[in-house]
């Protein structure tokens, strides 16, 4: 048809005119569009000149009146004194928490004699004790052997709720060899930067009796952003690894680089060739991986699981090691609980369809925030509920999870 005709003759036109990075095609509607190709060569180049702007000065404030710059100029001095302050804020906050982590320290470090059986409780410690002197008159009834207190830091672990799911069962022989967490704030030019130690006693599964995970922060204008993240690496023992397992493949050609923490693959040219390979599994040991954003062939990807590993730390900062004997008694996932109540009475109002922007706390065996808040759902007035005697319950279709 002439119609076709003409617009292929534009289309060549375009080609030509733009050269081989500006190429346009027609959609159905007859109008030019850029490929694929076109837009990603176009954007950068818009970035940028997009990024030469900020910061220009528009002319608008020239064109105001006189009296009216003046008041301007004022409310820029006001400003500039407010943001004085914020930064003298900020400083001596810094300087209070250094100086009541200084006080905790101390503290922690009985706990760590107490629980490890280095130390039994002082008559002062014990002294204003809840139940002190029934639970004196049953040690006394019964005298045992048992020293500290044995697995506090995996019963601990495994009582707080997002920690919990990280863990499986070939993990807690290794974690009932834990015996601290501590933190401390190694950069005195950031001060937010802060190091996990995790001390072991002698196993048989790796030679560490130290892991560490340093979270490095770097300061910038509108306050501090995460730099890095740095693990120790885990000296393996022979057939120990727990975050792997051994199978056979078959080799097939090609290959790549494993898109975040799965399955290794390679690069063979023995096609139908079977081989051992190591394939990552489930652990919580995965939490000492080192992120090379280079392996990631999605960076959001990268950047997601550096964002849940830092909520991750900061979970172990605040929570974990400042409340550990709560957590162990379980009280901490008791008063956890009062405050996701609160947290859903806040949510009633928020539309169904803003669960789909609840970021994912992905690999390493965490479920997703989507996936705990369906299974929390599950309360015990829903076990009353039969489906089979709800009419309209066949009518309606099966919704699952992708």
């Amino acid at each position: 048809m002439p119609g076709n005709k003409k617009g292929g003759n534009q289309n060549n036109k375009q080609n030509q005119k733009g050269g081989d990075d500006f190429k346009f095609e027609f959609g159905g509607n007859g109008k030019p569009e850029l490929n694929k190709e076109t837009q990603a060569a176009i954007m950068p180049v818009l970035q940028q000149r997009l990024d030469k702007l900020i910061g220009v000065d528009s002319g608008y404030l020239d064109t105001l009146p006189q009296s009216v710059q003046k008041r301007i100029k004022a409310l820029k001095k006001l400003q500039s004194d407010h943001d004085a302050l914020e930064e003298q804020f900020r400083k001596e906050m810094e300087a209070i928490e250094k100086k009541y982590d200084g006080l905790k320290h101390p503290l922690y470090s009985r706990r760590s004699e107490i629980v490890n059986g280095k130390s039994e409780p002082t008559a002062e410690e014990l002294a204003g004790a809840e139940d002190a002197k029934k639970d004196e008159a049953k040690t006394e009834s019964k005298e045992d052997d048992i020293k500290g207190i044995p697995e506090f830091w995996l019963t601990a672990l495994k009582h707080h709720p997002d920690v919990e799911q990280m863990i499986q069962p070939h993990d807690e022989p290794i974690l009932k060899h834990l015996t601290d967490i501590k933190v401390s704030f190694p950069d005195k030019e950031c001060a937010e930067t802060f190091c996990l130690t995790f001390e072991f006693s002698a196993n048989e599964y790796f030679k560490n009796s130290v892991l560490t995970k340093t979270f490095n922060m770097e300061s910038v204008p509108e306050g501090t952003t995460l730099k890095d993240i740095v693990s120790s690496e885990i000296e393996w023992k022979e057939g120990k690894n727990v975050t792997v397992k051994k199978v056979q493949k078959r080799q097939g050609g090609g290959g790549g680089k494993r898109g975040g923490r799965g399955g290794r693959g390679g690069k063979g040219g023995n096609a139908g060739k079977v081989v051992t390979v190591e394939e990552d599994v489930e652990s919580f040991f995965h939490f000492f991986d080192n992120i090379d954003l280079e392996e990631f062939d999605d960076p959001e990807a990268a950047e997601d699981m550096l964002e849940s590993d830092f909520d991750l730390g900061t979970l172990f900062q605040s929570e974990i090691i400042a409340e550990a004997v709560k957590w162990f008694t379980g009280e901490a996932a008791i008063e956890g609980m009062g405050d996701d109540d609160e947290d859903d009475e806040d949510d009633d109002d928020e539309d169904e369809d803003d669960q789909g922007d609840v970021p994912a706390i992905k690999g390493k065996g965490r479920k997703s925030v989507a996936e705990q808040l369906n299974e929390d759902y599950k309360s015990d007035e829903d076990a009353e509920y039969d489906p089979k005697t709800d009419p309209n319950a066949a009518q309606q279709p099966e919704c699952k999870q992708q």
